[in-house]
This record gives structure tokens, sequence and C-alpha cells, in this order.
């Protein structure tokens, strides 16, 4: 809501619609006078039933008519998408979407919803420079009505900290998946523990590949020095952040890097895969260090690296922030989106 916000303290007057995956949140709520309506409607297409969908798409419509947008941003390929492609007859207007991550070939090919909605937006928008060119591989069309607009955030309301470094705080942050590689981080920390034994490793966040993670502390044997913290709020994270001295993410996966970013923020330098966005996140040498996928030896040699030489570290962590308000400013951020809602509304440019 942070993009929301700052576009109604722009003069702007946004609506949001958002999906409701469970029963007891409201259809309907306001966020610092900000509207957002909730639609069943992942629920919906998971019974197939047709006639709640039907009841959705009425409704959308309806709502739809009544607010009369000049722009439509989708920010999720989630199961809106559908209904949004069957309601945008009732009030024309351009269109706009953002990629978060890339698709396979059939997600996005013409009989897609999410192909369907790139080939009719206005504006194609992705938040790193590697989505958009995989993306536009696929879709050659959509070449001339994209572009890139990289992932932002306001800075946090705290200051950085000094690095710790007596005890070193090892930090992985975010789903815990498969895709993020904390097992790779889990196994490089292991191999730090004899030169740095009042080391720890502090896992914030959780998912399917808790307990597996779990596992794997015990067999290595590291597990006294593991802390498995569970989901930390967004508001809590630049505070954890503060009290550690790297942020590790040996992602698979990356199409950008939030939490290199909220690291960068927090002016905690980064050790990260060399995969996807992250590049576009963390300078190599400057910003922190890029290892190659699902090297262990190269993340414990890079994390090592920062434990013996605090000095390095703490100037990597001063170039990440200073590189996050320059390269990464939220205003700018947000100056840029609104730049792009000007230019398609002007009839020359709309796409059809």
């Amino acid at each position: 809501m942070q993009f929301v916000h700052a576009l109604r303290a722009r003069g702007h007057e946004p609506m949001v619609v958002a999906r409701r995956d469970t029963s007891g949140v409201p259809d309907y709520s306001e966020y610092s006078g900000v509207p957002v309506h909730r639609f069943p409607f992942r629920i919906a297409l998971r019974a197939r039933d047709l006639e709640e969908q039907v009841r959705l798409r009425v409704a959308l419509a309806d709502l739809t008519q009544r607010f009369e947008p000049d722009i439509v941003h989708v920010f999720h390929s989630g199961p809106g998408v559908y209904f949004q492609l069957k309601t945008a007859h009732v009030h024309p207007a351009p269109l706009v979407f953002t990629l978060h991550q890339t698709y396979a070939d059939s997600l996005v090919d013409n009989a897609s919803v999410r192909g369907r909605l790139m080939r009719s937006a206005d504006w194609v928008t992705a938040c790193s420079q590697s989505v958009l060119d995989y993306t536009r591989a696929q879709l050659p069309q959509i070449a001339a009505r994209s572009s890139v607009l990289r992932n932002s955030l306001a800075m946090p309301p705290i200051d950085p900290t000094p690095l710790p470094f007596d005890p070193p705080l090892l930090l992985c942050l975010g789903r815990v998946l498969q895709q993020k590689g904390f097992d790779i981080a889990l196994s490089a920390f292991a191999r730090l523990i004899a030169e740095f034994p009042r080391a720890r490793l502090v896992v914030a966040g959780d998912g399917e590949a808790r307990e597996p993670l779990e596992r794997q502390a015990s067999a290595l044997g590291v597990e006294r020095a593991v802390d498995m913290v569970g989901w930390v709020a967004p508001d809590e994270v630049p505070a954890l952040m503060s009290r550690c001295t790297m942020v590790v993410m040996p992602s698979r996966i990356e199409p950008f890097g939030l939490v290199a970013l909220q690291a960068a923020q927090m002016a905690r330098p980064i050790v990260a895969s060399r995969v996807d966005g992250l590049p576009e996140v963390v300078a190599q040498g400057e910003s922190g260090l890029l290892v190659e996928p699902e090297d262990i030896d190269g993340v414990a040699e890079a994390m090592r690296f920062l434990l013996r030489h605090p000095e390095r570290a703490t100037a990597m962590g001063q170039a990440a922030r200073r590189r996050a308000g320059e390269v990464f400013s939220w205003d700018e951020h947000v100056t840029a989106y609104e730049a792009l809602y000007r230019r398609i509304v002007a009839p020359e440019h709309r796409h059809n």
C-alpha cells in the first residue's frame, strides 16, 4: 500500500481491488482514506462455481462503472486478471500491467489470461531488466510498449546501527522456500563455525522448506547456532536487519530481490547469488558480493571475507545505503509511474 498512499498524497484518487482468500476479512475497508474492495476471486475459480463467478463479474463491473477509472493498473497476475479481462469493456481505460516475475511459455500464450492481458495492455512494466528481457523474448510484440520500472521502497523510519561483529549475526529473510536457497546459506554457515564459534544464523520467515531446514541444521550439527524466528512483520524488518552483520541471499530464483534492497537501506552488506535480477540490486564488490548459483563454497568464502574484514563490510554497507537512495529512490519511482500514467492517457498513445 506504500505506492497507493504515495499516489493519494500527490493528489490522485486511487482505489484498490484485491482478492479475498479467507473468511473473516471484510469485503470493504479503508486504509488512510484509500478504499479497498476485496473479492473471493480465487475461491470462485477453484470451486468452479459458475454462478459465483458471474456474480463477481457483475459486482466488479458495477464497481468499475461507478468509479470510472482513468487508469487500470494490474500489479499482480493472480486470479483477478481473469475478472479484469471479462469486465474491461464496461469502462474502457488505459491498462498498465506490472511483471514481478517471469512465466513459462504456456502461461503467456494466446490462450492464457496472462498472455491476453499483456497483449491488450497499453504498457507493460517489469521489476527488473532481467524480467523484461525474458518476457520480451517470449512476446516480441510488447517491446515497443514496455519498460523497466524497478521496485523501490520508502526509506525506513529508523537509522542503521553499526555492524555487529561480537557476535556476528547473519540473516536470511523471506519465504522459506526451496527457491530462496536458505539450505545453501545453512551449509555455507556450517563451514564458518570453527573460525567464528560465536556466529549465529538468523532465518526469518516461514514456508514449506522450514522443517527440512531444521533437519539440515541438526544434521550439520549447528542447530544451536541457528535461530528460526518465523514470520516477521514488515514494519519490524528494518530493526531486525539493524541487529545483523550481513544479509545472505543465495537464491535460485529472484526476479528482483526486495530483501536485498531492504538490506541496502539499512546499510547491510549483502551476499547474493548472481541470478536473475539480483545483480541489478547488488553491485559486485561495492554494495555486496555476488556468487554463482548453488556455490556453497563461494557463499562461505564471501561470508568469511566480510567477517574477516569488518572495515570492508562496513564500507560496503554504507555504499549499499547510498546506492539505495540514488538508484532506487522512492520519490523517483512514484514520479516515473505518474509520468507513465500521463503518457498513456493521451489518446495518441492508446494501444488497440
